[in-house]
């Protein structure tokens, strides 16, 4: 459970940046897990992915991977993103896609609640 307008801001992020950073013809996959009793999002695409010295850097404001120049933006989305998970203490894990490019996976842990 969580706050959906902020929730939806972040999966809508994550598809964003993979959308910008796919060229022409590439793929952006959206994929649903359950995950041992929690949700598991998964954003694939087939970019230019981000380098492993760079995975942490990418959700500090304002930093932007160097592609030339090109894709524009100010370097807060993925930030924001990391915000919101941090907030609803979620887990947000970076890593290389199957297609080549980057991977981005929201695991939603399932909170327990009180009876």
């Amino acid at each position: 459970s969580g706050d959906r307008a902020l929730l939806f801001e972040a999966l809508s992020n994550l598809l964003s940046n993979s959308i910008k950073f796919t060229p022409p013809g590439g793929e952006v996959i959206l994929r649903g897990v359950n995950n041992a009793g929690s949700t598991r999002i998964e954003v694939h695409d087939s970019g230019p992915g981000i380098p492993l010295a760079e995975r942490d850097a990418v959700f500090q404001r304002f930093y932007r991977v160097d592609e030339g120049d090109q894709q524009g933006g100010f370097g807060l989305g993925l930030s924001i993103v990391a915000a919101i998970i941090n907030l609803h203490g979620f887990k947000l894990d970076v890593g290389s896609s199957q297609r080549g490019g980057a991977r981005l996976a929201l695991e939603c842990r399932q909170q327990l609640m009180p009876k």
